[in-house]
């Protein structure tokens, strides 16, 4: 991700991960003028990167989980049609309906 920044292979990143750990790297993609995206699952929200970047946290419907957040997270709920999903799967690996 790093590396590629620097070589301007892309101009926006997606992070789909529930883990901090990545807050050095996408503070160097930061400062090469990358916008930064986070998506994570309601389970895994990224807290620290959260305050930091737009956070969209993928609501599945039948996945239960519970969680709060303050006005200065940058948090968006996106809700998550999974019909869709699955049948966009199906199509890509054999045509099914």
């Amino acid at each position: 991700m790093v590396k590629f920044a620097y070589e301007r292979k892309y101009k926006e990143v997606c992070l789909l991960s529930g883990d901090a750990d990545y807050m050095k790297a996408l503070e160097v993609v930061k400062k090469q003028k990358k916008k930064i995206k986070i998506l994570c699952l309601p389970n895994r929200i990224p807290v620290r990167l959260s305050y930091h970047f737009p956070t969209f946290v993928l609501s599945i419907p039948g996945f239960q989980s519970a969680f709060t957040f303050d006005k200065n997270q940058k948090i968006t709920i996106l809700e998550v049609d999974v019909s869709k999903i699955v049948k966009t799967v199906k199509n890509r690996r054999g045509g099914l309906k």
